[in-house]
């Protein structure tokens, strides 16, 4: 069965990063749940049907994550790939030189990762958040620049985890999604799943986050259809796609990477199925542009969770 889910947030939101909240910082939201944060929802959906966690881990394929707004369908793109006029313009001929990747995962003195940069949209625009259609993703396409969320910066106590209870002493701020804002966003994922699961729609947690959403079942599988429709070398990291360093060489899930335009970021998480934390893997963080140069996908199989990592659209 192929079916996608949407979310729409029912509260305030907050998605957490790496670092999460620590006493004293300023922490701030991410624009959207990891693919881990939506998995943990749907794999925690699938288990009040009496399904057992090893088997929904095996059964069900997540592709993801993507906006639906209003009648159409977005994924990130990072600003460092767009021209003057918001067009989308890959070029490849010019390259700056990256000698470290922070992640405990991905580090060799000798390691220089090939990273593109360009001097096309002016540096006050480069912090915005750019979206394209996945519906009419090519080279000089249309990119729309899009403030889909508000945040609001609240203070908060910190906890005492072994007490549950607040230290009045240690405050930290919060920037919050504000969810008046957000009555035609909804966060999307795309599924494969066997027929044997049967799934309908739900109000639920994102994951083990606070952030309850209202997740609707729909026939639509967007992402996919588009994904299925064009083979290329080139790609739209959607998730974050992991990175490895085998014999000197940078490998993700479709091959040997060439060269990215965009970010190199890190995540991980926590672990519901083994009960501890996710090893912490070096990331092409979504929105980016990838390119391979072989088509010899590799294995990640040593941590399932990896295959959550391995969402991209050929352009």
């Amino acid at each position: 069965m192929r079916a996608s889910i949407q979310a729409r947030l029912l509260t305030d939101a907050y998605f957490g990063t790496v670092r999460g909240i620590s006493s004293g910082i300023f922490s701030d939201t991410l624009d959207s749940p990891t693919i881990y944060t939506y998995a943990g929802a749907i794999f925690t959906r699938l288990c009040e049907y009496g399904h057992n966690i090893n088997d929904i881990i095996n059964a069900c394929k997540i592709y993801g994550i993507y906006i639906k707004h209003g009648d159409d369908y977005l994924v990130p793109i990072t600003p460092y790939a767009i021209s003057k006029d918001k067009k989308l313009k890959i070029k490849e001929d010019n390259y700056q030189q990256t000698n470290y990747i922070s992640s405990t995962s991905l580090i060799h003195n000798k390691l220089n990762l090939m990273i593109p940069k360009f001097d096309m949209l002016e540096s006050d625009e480069l912090r915005s958040k750019y979206f394209i259609s996945i519906k009419s993703i090519n080279e000089d396409a249309d990119v729309i620049k899009l403030d889909i969320i508000k945040k609001e910066e609240r203070t908060r106590t910190a906890l005492d985890y072994n007490k549950k209870i607040p230290i009045k002493e240690k405050l930290f701020s919060l920037a919050l999604i504000k969810q008046n804002n957000m009555n035609n966003i909804e966060y999307c994922v795309d599924i494969e799943i066997q027929d044997s699961y049967k799934i309908s729609d739900w109000i639920g947690h994102f994951g083990g986050e606070s952030t309850i959403a209202g997740f609707k079942i729909n026939e639509k599988t967007p992402l996919l259809d588009v994904i299925n429709s064009k083979q290329s070398n080139r790609y739209i990291a959607v998730s974050h796609i992991a990175l490895k360093l085998i014999d000197d060489q940078i490998i993700c899930k479709f091959g040997k990477l060439k060269y990215v335009i965009g970010r190199i970021g890190r995540i991980g998480g926590w672990d519901t199925r083994e009960g501890f934390m996710k090893k912490i893997y070096a990331c092409i963080e979504p929105g980016s542009i990838f390119c391979i140069e072989d088509s010899d996908k590799k294995d990640f199989n040593e941590n399932w969770y990896i295959n959550l990592l391995n969402t991209a659209i050929p352009i």
